[in-house]
């Protein structure tokens, strides 16, 4: 009996020490990163400028303003399960047709607000859908078809890539179906992401508080709890037992 005592207050030691050890080194990366954010933040902005309009657009025209009845019955007959439809506003500098966004409960995808036929996203499109708010130079632009980014851990599906190709490696994504915009990304917002990634313990998803490494980590304090009560207690009882011998 004294020996499996003996062993299990040994075992429970050196596992005590091992989820310490866990610990410190979470507990290091939340003090860096903690730092990194009250010392280094804020980062550099990097300018990209927004299209100016006057408030009027492409998109604003009979084909939307003018639909009936009959073209909305036909616009839903087409596309069952659309619970949402978004105006797709193009500045008038660009010179595309107007565009309908319709959202079903777990898809989005876009439709000619003139023809009522989905449009698919090419690298044209994507390259307007920049350019239609940020004032860039369609010729400093890489569009590049791709399936992931970094920028974009969680995010499914293919995208266009646009990079600008400066000195911060700036890009934009937009969706291949719903034309939605995302960015800019930058070497900066990189860098921010990363760290926000290690303050919330989250080192391979994205950022948030509801992923296993959280929850691992906080099995890793319970047990640590636990078996420092059972080795605190062990050590009471030793005392306890010399005083008495």
């Amino acid at each position: 009996m004294s020996y499996l005592s003996s062993s299990l207050k040994r075992q429970t030691r050196n596992a005590h020490r091992l989820l310490a050890s866990i610990i410190i080194l979470a507990l290091l990366l939340w003090l860096v990163s903690a730092g990194y954010f009250n010392l280094i933040e804020p980062l550099p902005d990097v300018d990209y400028p927004k299209v100016e309009t006057s408030g009027q657009s492409l998109a604003t025209n009979n084909a939307v303003q003018d639909m009936d009845s009959e073209r909305f019955k036909l616009l839903m007959a087409n596309n069952p399960g659309v619970i949402e439809i978004e105006f797709h506003p193009f500045p008038e500098k660009v010179s595309i047709e107007p565009l309908l966004r319709l959202n079903s409960a777990d898809a989005s995808w876009l439709a000619s607000a003139n023809t009522l036929q989905p449009i698919a996203v090419d690298e044209s499109l994507a390259t307007s859908i920049l350019t239609a708010k940020y004032d860039l130079a369609e010729d400093t632009l890489s569009p590049t078809y791709i399936a992931a980014t970094e920028d974009l851990p969680e995010y499914q599906g293919k995208l266009w890539q646009l990079a600008l190709g400066d000195e911060v490696d700036s890009r934009f994504y937009v969706d291949e179906k719903s034309g939605r915009l995302f960015g800019p990304f930058n070497d900066y917002t990189r860098t921010k992401a990363l760290f926000l990634r290690i303050h919330f313990s989250d080192y391979v998803g994205a950022i948030g508080f509801n992923h296993w490494w959280n929850i691992l980590l906080a099995l890793v304090y319970l047990l640590l709890s636990f078996t420092g009560v059972y080795y605190l207690l062990t050590l009471f009882r030793q005392k306890i037992a010399r005083r008495r011998g």
